[in-house]
């Protein structure tokens, strides 16, 4: 008796922890698993109370009928358990009211068994009491070991599910799913021995009251491993919706070349509706698929025909492997890249006719009017204009020529050369076409590489720093800092939000605004550049003392757009921030008092040997650009743009040989 009293005490704790647990799991709701929770522990505090009664009352039938009363916890606990492993592991599909009510018609008919077993005896064939403890011996029917089995197997796929999240999932969840392990565990050996009979007192059993334990871990995975704050939940779901919504194509294909699975983007390159495709082969019903040649992966090109109706794709099969690293299947996705090789072909007749179109008929404008200009008849001085506006068209053309191959360069890898060479070829360029402006060059470091996106960028801030600069005695000063991150953020130096204005560019025509305000703001135009030396950048500052960009200028470029009545005056300010931006960097414009101003390029350092990733490219197939016909970025200077000279020279687009030219 003296056991039994000791039992007794411990009911209400036990009882008291399920309680407790409950109210916290339900004031979660409704969190994935909270009600589910909620149910498990009420249940576990039941049969635990029920039990109590049990080895207290002093007759075979009282226990008798509190055995019974059990069954309302006891049959309540494989579903609930189950229900929350299913909700808190993402396969919420599972616990609809229809499969829920499916996983518990076993148990309810094990409780209208348990009090209608007087009439068949299919729970209990017999009860007495045990001599030497008083409690209650059952001598268990066939439908009790149906309902033991039942509980024992729900138990089993709760708990694959959460090992599982211990195994596959990231850290925050382990510790969460050890947590319940323990509270589901604790109580099912209990069990196991009251079911062999493997227990010190005979007809005890000690499944109740381990429920203290299962309690006080999940009161623990409540509160110090936050079990329905942080939850895996979304996980299962997320990694669905991404695959089903996802633009790409993407057909799961198994081992045997049968596709299995399809989301809704594939109806674009199956030959069949995404269900009938399933479970045909690959072969026959996929576009362009000739099977699997064995590799960890590849990349191919499709055209699936021509007009207005053909596309073009990436197509990238990746093999799938189990956690034992064997080959389950392949993703195939198909990347629809006909939009980019639409645009990169208006890029290269855009190249084309900038390059040599524009170029060569501005040679022949350029020309007649020199010529008109040395006979020194009526009408040179209106000859001289349009040799002026000839010269700024071919500039215009060069910049535009030069702003089309920053943009063909988006999908390269940075390409790495020094940064000091292009400083000095930047200031040689200014020294040798405007000597009357002073330019100044501090020290850069001779391992110092840049992305050679900063060619074009580097020359035009230089070149118009020094071009538009009224002053008397105009100025130019070439900065360059090596500036060192934590490595926190990544971002390098400068408090500038990202690339804004043209550093330093001036209009086209020689104008250039009054107030020279800085700008700040506009993002940067392009994905980083990668690859960087540690976490080094460079910062390059050109500073001026001439009249300065004026406040409209900047604003445009803020925006990131023009409009009809809204422009800048040139392409310059445009070339800087593109360029600065698609290689990783940004710019930012600030006045330099009294007057001039000083444009800042930040940008990230590269290590010498970057890979280009055409190269990479062409080894595992992707597209790249074979048509011959890409622009080049190339480097011009001001003698390329401002200092045209008349030659007779032939049009090396077939134009006429005999007309003059702006190329000397």
């Amino acid at each position: 008796m003296n056991d039994i009293s000791v039992l007794t005490v411990l009911m209400p704790t036990t009882v008291a922890v399920g309680v407790g647990t409950a109210l916290l799991a339900w004031r979660e709701r409704p969190e994935p698993g909270a009600t589910a929770l909620a149910v498990l522990m009420v249940a576990a505090a039941w049969w635990t109370a029920s039990y109590t009664f049990e080895i207290t009352a002093g007759s075979v039938a009282a226990k008798l009928f509190w055995v019974r009363m059990q069954w309302f916890g006891a049959a309540a606990m494989p579903v609930a358990w189950l229900a929350f492993a299913l909700a808190y592991t993402g396969r919420d599909q599972y616990t609809s009211p229809t499969h829920l009510g499916l996983l518990s018609a076993l148990p309810a008919v094990t409780v209208v068994l348990a009090w209608t077993n007087g009439g068949h005896g299919l729970m209990i064939t017999g009860a007495a009491l045990s001599a030497e403890s008083s409690m209650l011996v059952l001598t268990r029917g066939v439908w009790h070991w149906v309902i033991i089995g039942y509980t024992y197997l729900a138990f089993a796929l709760g708990s694959a599910l959460f090992i599982h999240l211990i195994v596959r999932e990231s850290r925050p969840f382990r510790g969460q799913s050890a947590a319940i392990l323990v509270a589901a565990v604790v109580p099912i050996v209990g069990n196991v021995l009251h079911t062999l009979n493997v227990v010190p007192l005979s007809g005890f059993d000690s499944t109740p009251f381990l429920f203290t334990v299962s309690g006080v871990a999940s009161f623990g995975a409540l509160t110090q491993f936050r079990l329905l704050d942080t939850s895996p939940a979304p996980n299962r779901r997320a990694r669905r919706l991404v695959f089903e919504r996802m633009r790409d194509a993407a057909v799961v294909v198994d081992n045997h070349g049968n596709v299995v699975d399809a989301n809704e983007s594939a109806a674009d390159v199956l030959r069949v509706p995404v269900q009938a495709a399933l479970g045909r082969p690959a072969t026959e019903v996929l576009v362009g698929y000739d099977g699997t040649d064995g590799r960890a992966s590849r990349t191919t090109q499709l055209d699936t025909g021509t007009g207005r109706r053909g596309r073009r794709f990436d197509v990238t099969e990746t093999r799938v492997d189990d956690y034992r690293g064997r080959t389950v299947g392949r993703v195939v996705t198909f990347h629809d890249v006909s939009d980019h090789v639409r645009h990169q072909q208006r890029l290269e007749v855009l190249n084309r006719l900038l390059r040599h179109n524009i170029r060569n008929e501005t040679n022949v404008i350029y020309g007649y009017a020199d010529l008109l200009t040395e006979t020194g008849e009526a009408g040179s001085e209106h000859a001289a204009i349009v040799k002026e506006r000839a010269m700024n068209i071919a500039g215009l053309g060069e910049k535009a020529r030069q702003i089309v191959g920053v943009f063909e360069r988006v999908r390269d890898d940075p390409r790495p050369v020094p940064l000091a060479e292009l400083v000095a070829e930047s200031v040689a360029d200014v020294r040798g076409q405007h000597p009357e402006v002073a330019v100044e060059v501090g020290a850069v470091p001779d391992d110092a590489y840049v992305d050679s996106l900063l060619e074009p960028a580097l020359s035009n801030l230089v070149e118009n720093a020094a071009e538009h600069n009224t002053d008397p005695n105009p100025h130019v000063e070439v900065d360059v800092e090596t500036v060192r991150t934590d490595g926190d953020d990544g971002t390098g130096a400068g408090d500038g939000a990202g690339g804004d204005a043209e550093n330093g560019a001036r209009d086209e025509n020689g104008a250039r605004d009054e107030d020279g305000t800085g700008v700040g703001g506009v993002e940067d135009a392009g994905d980083g550049a990668g690859d960087e030396t540690e976490s080094d950048r460079y910062r390059i500052t050109v500073a001026d003392n001439g009249p300065g960009i004026g406040v409209y200028e900047q604003s445009v470029l803020e925006r990131g757009t023009e409009t009809a009545l809204e422009h800048g005056s040139g392409l310059g300010l445009w070339l800087v921030t593109w360029a600065v931006g698609i290689a990783g960097g940004h710019v930012e414009i600030e006045p330099n008092g009294p007057t001039g101003t000083v444009a800042t390029v930040d940008v990230p350092a590269l290590a010498a040997d970057c890979v280009n990733r055409e190269e990479t490219a062409s080894k595992t197939g992707t597209l790249v650009d074979d048509t011959g016909g890409a622009a080049e970025t190339t480097r011009s200077t001001a003698a390329d743009e401002a200092a045209p000279t008349r030659a007779s020279g032939g049009d090396p687009d077939g134009g006429s040989g005999n007309s003059p030219s702006l190329d000397g």
